[in-house]
């Protein structure tokens, strides 16, 4: 997924406000599929995105998952204008251990992310203006988790 513009979205009756994911379809999950198919020796990548006016209604307590398998990364995304409520009321939890062989079912691959907000890992250039974060009732989790992750520029970020 390349150069792509996600604008003037509204999300509501979802488990995950929306999570951007690459991994290794060609084990786990999947690999009952390929039996006997030519299989993709490239996997994809997600660069240069931008989400810009983006409201999530009714939420729950499950934040957003930017991540992409160990050696690749995702590049270049620009958050703006972004209103991530989280009704709150998790417990904490650590940072999971990749599952790059496992299918995105949705962000639940992990459960409970470790943040609120944001679980960022394996990016680089990401880039909040405008951002807004809040739990609804008390949360101790951070907003914003990243891991193997550089130039994360999140002076935008209000939570």
């Amino acid at each position: 997924m390349e150069n792509v513009l996600v604008e003037d979205a509204i999300i509501e009756g979802t488990k995950h406000p929306f999570a951007l994911y690459v991994a290794n379809i060609r084990s786990g999950y999947w690999a009952e599929w390929w039996k006997g198919r030519r299989t993709p020796t490239e996997f994809g990548s997600i660069k240069n995105i931008t989400i810009r006016n983006l409201s999530y209604r009714n939420p729950n307590n499950n934040g957003v998952l930017i991540e992409v398998m160990r050696g690749r990364e995702i590049e270049n995304l620009l958050l703006e204008n972004v209103y991530l409520p989280s009704s709150g009321g998790a417990s904490l939890h650590p940072i999971p251990e990749e599952k790059t062989q496992a299918y995105p079912l949705s962000p639940n691959i992990y459960g409970q992310l470790p943040a609120y907000g944001f679980f960022i890992r394996n990016a680089r250039n990401i880039q909040m203006k405008n951002v807004w974060c809040w739990p609804q009732s008390s949360e101790p989790r951070n907003c914003l988790v990243h891991e193997n992750a550089t130039n994360i520029d999140s002076s935008g970020l209000h939570y």
